[in-house]
């Protein structure tokens, strides 16, 4: 018996995962079930359709996301890999600056956690910023000479 990914077998072809790359295909049927049992396409990189739709609706996935200590492991991470500090240094910049950003020394008026900082050449961390700062440095591509043209266009402008 078939299970609910059936109708594929009727409208796919018979791939590999090497053909499927060789074409620009972002998943393939290989004819064969799943290690769940599912006739169902495969990601190139990952499991069938239908494992993939039953995990991301899974009650499971939610409640394991909202676990402080989850979330923590996956912020340590991500500031490791991203910044080279750890979640408790990202912690103990957040404590020095008093929890206010380093540019305009107010929390983050979207209500978010401070953005990491840090000079795209070197990877060096500067500072945390709140979003509203950290995306205007971002726009003037971190360079001092559009920051003092644009702080100069402003004093000239001013009412």
């Amino acid at each position: 018996m078939l299970s609910g990914g059936s109708f594929w077998l009727f409208q796919m072809n018979i791939i590999t995962l090497k053909e499927a790359e060789e074409r620009g295909l972002n998943r393939y049927y290989t004819g064969k079930p799943c290690k769940w049992g599912h006739y169902a396409p495969r990601r190139l990189r990952g499991q069938c359709t239908e494992c993939e739709a039953l995990r991301d609706n899974s009650d499971y996935s939610k409640r394991y996301e909202r676990r402080p200590d989850v979330k923590r492991r996956r912020e340590n991470r991500v500031f490791l890999v991203k910044y080279g500090i750890t979640h408790d240094e990202y912690d103990s910049m957040c404590k020095a600056q008093d929890y206010k950003c380093a540019i305009c020394h107010s929390k983050d008026p979207q209500g978010k956690r401070l953005s990491v900082d840090h000079d795209h050449n070197t990877g060096a961390v500067r500072g945390l910023l709140c979003t509203d700062c950290n995306l205007a440095l971002g726009k003037f591509k971190d360079q001092v000479s559009i920051l003092e043209t644009a702080l100069n266009y402003l004093k000239r402008n001013q009412l």
